[in-house]
């Protein structure tokens, strides 16, 4: 994992919070919590938070001696899961209220950005602070159609993020940058690792923030991989997925379709597992 080009720090009711091995902060009661990500006021970075589906609402840029920082508060709320333990009873956990996370947009050149998200999740009765590059792509000026183009963010469909694009249009327009990037006609399509196995996949994606991964099976279809069916890799650490590896998967099961979550799998795989 490259190093972000931002100090990220986490308050608590104001008080700011220890970031240990891992990102561990510890047990934390219900609250508010503030996460702030600070950079060079010269570095080309952006932030904003994601709403709904995909939505985005920038972050207001804030300035200190210098430097150029993000802030977004997080709600720590007491959750009833259901269920009671013998003779402890009904058992409850403080949860991080969505939006937990917040993105930062990192220009550079030749049109390459990369899309990193900071965020404030728990597991286990823990909480963690996660800095995590989610994406790495290229924006291109389609000179015909007049618009800026991006082709990672198109080509998949649980991928596609227009508004994304669009976010970055308007920052690119607003700097006078649009004539710096690539020719669309120059594009040319990257060929991504594939699996040879019918019980293996390669990971495509994965996020801390919602703790979930997904992957491309050997005939080309996408499968969800939910928290409890990530791999843990190490004593002491979240469990995850890395972006380009080859795991192997028990099996496939379909996914019951949700009115009050609409999804575009229709998969989740089931114990997933590194193959080395």
């Amino acid at each position: 994992m490259p190093k972000p080009p931002f100090s990220v720090s986490v308050f608590f009711e104001g008080e700011e919070l220890q970031i240990g091995e891992h990102g561990y902060l510890g047990k934390i009661k219900a609250g508010r919590m503030r996460m702030i990500a600070e950079c060079p006021e010269d570095a080309d970075i952006h932030a904003f938070i994601m709403q709904g589906k995909k939505c985005i609402a920038p972050i207001r840029t804030r300035r200190s001696a210098g430097n150029k920082y993000f802030r977004a508060d997080v709600s720590l709320e007491i959750k009833d899961p259901g269920f009671r333990l013998p003779g402890i009873g009904r058992v409850n956990s403080v949860e991080p209220v969505h939006p937990n996370s917040m993105h930062l947009v990192e220009f550079r050149s030749g049109g390459e950005f990369g899309v990193w998200e900071v965020s404030v999740l728990s597991w286990k009765g823990h909480f963690y602070a996660k800095t995590q590059l989610l994406h790495t792509a290229t924006l291109y000026l389609d000179f015909q159609k007049n618009r800026v183009r991006c082709p990672y963010f198109e080509d998949e469909k649980g991928r596609a993020w227009p508004q994304l694009v669009e976010f970055c249009q308007r920052l690119m327009d607003e700097h006078r940058a649009l004539l710096r990037l690539p020719d669309f006609v120059d594009y040319r399509p990257f060929s991504e690792l594939k699996p040879t196995r019918s019980d293996e996949a390669v990971v495509i994606f994965f996020n801390f923030a919602r703790m979930f991964g997904v992957v491309r099976l050997v005939n080309g279809n996408l499968a969800l991989v939910r928290a409890d069916q990530l791999p843990l890799r190490n004593s002491g650490r979240l469990p995850r997925l890395r972006v380009g590896e080859v795991v192997r998967v028990r099996s496939f099961e379909k996914l019951t379709p949700r009115f009050d979550k609409p999804s575009v799998f229709t998969h989740e795989a089931i114990g997933v597992s590194p193959t080395s």
